[in-house]
């Protein structure tokens, strides 16, 4: 622990929304950033035009709220072009699919493509096209006219000639996506090493099913150097983990855990409430990532969610809400247990600040002196109607204030290293130097406001430099939004002052810092009946009443 914890504010006036991850690629949100943020996720049945024309049209929502990973499940929903004959109806192109990648890049989203393997190749009466045009591929072939008495039909893993066809389909989807992953489904297969089957009668369903992943392994991984995800279900042992025969395998091919690889992502689904979700230890303790999924059923989601949060493993990647057309595309922002999954993996206001909140608290003779250093532009710096710099009324001030009410016991400095009329651009420069040196504990920034005038390419390049900087070294950050402009139209998202403030959210979430709302608190004033004036010293500027809704954010991480 720190003789000194210093906690500075860092004030940051924003520019364009575009340019902080302008540079990234959509790996940026693979598992090399696994320990950075947590892949918060949504599962989505493209398989035809029509729902990936929707998905595009809300890519740009879901990220506003907090997704970063979407599994879009396409099947046979393509225009394939190594086998135009497995291409179902109504499919999408390669052109549309590129519009999402695009969409998804750009909204700094990981878009992980589908295609269902072995099992799923029916759906009660409708054979899916690999069945279909190759009816010898079926592991129970002739069996169950109109698919009467079974759930899905599934292909022969020793097949000679399956593999080679669908590694030319996923190889397409892989270039299609420009994947960096491939999603291989395999969950709730049940008809495999069926006595039916001249290849597979009397086989070890295990040792079969182990085989079809070890396949899609060696092409996915080995091959194309990117990752592989695939369902859980059929790896669970229900004798040992009683979840039923859906959620784990009750036809003996758990024992494929032991005999593939690793590195493989599973995707450990569960849609019921249960006290205790036993799988996710156990594929944690056997050396697999985990992505457990949850679906419609709040109680059942929240359950899953705090229940796999108790381990403290960088293993668990994060959470995957899957939708099975529980809720229509154009609605999915809104989708309960999505809203849920993204706000507890979230920052918290109250463990983000918590080691400092202990060190305030502590009595002489184990108190430690505590340093806030606020920097920025001219509104923490103090300026009131230019050039009166009123500085016991502005933010830092008031705060000091504040935090000795509340921690009567520690010594606080507050230290402003904000200058009038600066951008993040020129307070990056000097970031090292005039910040760190104060060796703080916590940053906040604020240059939202003189942001505008440099833009949001290089406002998201410099707040980033800072981000990186301060996290690099264990400082937590605390970001602001920017106080009222008269100037402005607040009601208008697209005005420069509501993409600034967008880009300091964005920033915050993507990078797991805190964030001080300044301009929600001015709007939420407005929205009870105050008047914009009311707030401000002249037209930039807030008066004391401003800078008190300011601190009164603040100290909700307090």
């Amino acid at each position: 622990m720190k003789k000194n914890c210093v906690l500075l504010f860092y004030i940051i006036l924003v520019v364009s929304p575009a340019a902080f991850l302008s540079t990234r690629c959509m790996a940026d949100c693979s598992t090399t950033l696994t320990e950075k943020r947590p892949w918060l996720g949504l599962h989505i049945l493209i398989t035809t035009k029509d729902k990936t024309e929707q998905l595009t049209e809300v890519v740009k929502d879901l990220a506003k709220i907090g997704v970063n990973s979407i599994v879009a499940e396409i099947n046979y929903g393509y225009e394939y072009k190594s086998h135009p004959e497995l291409t179902s109806g109504n499919p999408s192109s390669k052109e549309l699919i590129k519009k999402l990648v695009d969409e998804c890049r750009e909204n700094h989203i990981r878009l992980i493509p589908q295609f269902q393997c072995l099992g799923h190749q029916s759906w009660k009466e409708t054979t899916f096209p690999l069945l279909k045009r190759y009816p010898q591929f079926d592991e129970t072939p002739g069996e169950y006219s109109k698919n009467e008495a079974i759930y899905c039909r599934s292909w022969c893993p020793l097949h000679p000639e399956v593999n080679s066809i669908i590694f030319d389909l996923m190889d397409e989807l892989i270039g299609a996506f420009e994947a960096d992953a491939l999603h291989v489904g395999m969950d709730e297969v049940f008809l495999i090493g069926e006595d039916v089957c001249p290849r597979c009668k009397g086989k070890s369903k295990a040792e079969l099913f182990a085989k079809a992943v070890n396949d899609y392994h060696k092409h996915i991984v080995d091959k194309h150097k990117i990752e592989m995800l695939m369902w859980s279900d059929r790896l669970i042992d229900s004798s040992k983990i009683n979840y039923g025969k859906w959620e784990s395998s009750a036809n003996n091919t758990a024992g494929a855990i032991e005999i593939i690889p690793k590195d493989i992502i599973v995707c450990d689904w569960h849609y019921e409430r249960r006290d205790a979700y036993e799988s996710i230890p156990m594929f944690l303790n056997k050396g697999f990532r985990v992505w457990p999924a949850s679906w419609r059923k709040p109680e059942a989601a929240k359950a899953l969610i705090d229940y796999s949060r108790t381990f403290s493993n960088p293993r668990m990647v994060g959470h995957l809400n899957t939708t099975w057309g529980a809720v229509p595309i154009k609605e999915l922002a809104g989708y309960e247990p999505l809203k849920y999954s993204i706000s507890v993996f979230r920052t918290t206001q109250k463990t983000y600040l918590s080691e400092v909140k202990e060190l305030m608290q502590q009595k002489w003779p184990n108190n430690h002196t505590v340093n806030i250093v606020c920097h920025g532009h001219s509104v923490p710096a103090g300026y009131f109607k230019t050039p009166d710099v009123d500085t016991f009324n502005a933010y830092p001030h008031l705060l000091h204030q504040a935090l000795k009410a509340k921690y009567p016991y520690s010594v606080i400095n507050v230290i402003v290293t904000a200058i009038g009329g600066e951008a993040s651009d020129s307070g990056a420069k000097r970031f090292e130097q005039d910040v760190l040196s104060h060796r703080p504990d916590v940053i906040t920034i604020d240059y939202a406001l003189n942001d505008r005038r440099i833009g949001l390419d290089k406002s998201r390049e410099s707040l980033t430099s800072m981000i990186e900087q301060a996290k690099s070294r264990g400082i937590k950050i605390l970001l602001l939004t920017p106080t009222g402009d008269l100037s402005a139209k607040l009601s208008d998202p697209e005005d420069p002052l509501n993409k600034q403030a967008e880009l300091v959210r964005e920033l915050s979430r993507l990078s797991d810092v805190g964030l001080v709302d300044s301009l929600a608190e001015f709007k939420a004033y407005i929205s009870n009946g105050g008047c914009l004036d009311e707030l401000m010293s002249q037209v930039n500027h807030p008066n004391r009443k401003g800078h008190e809704l300011v601190v009164k954010a603040m100290m909700e991480w307090f």
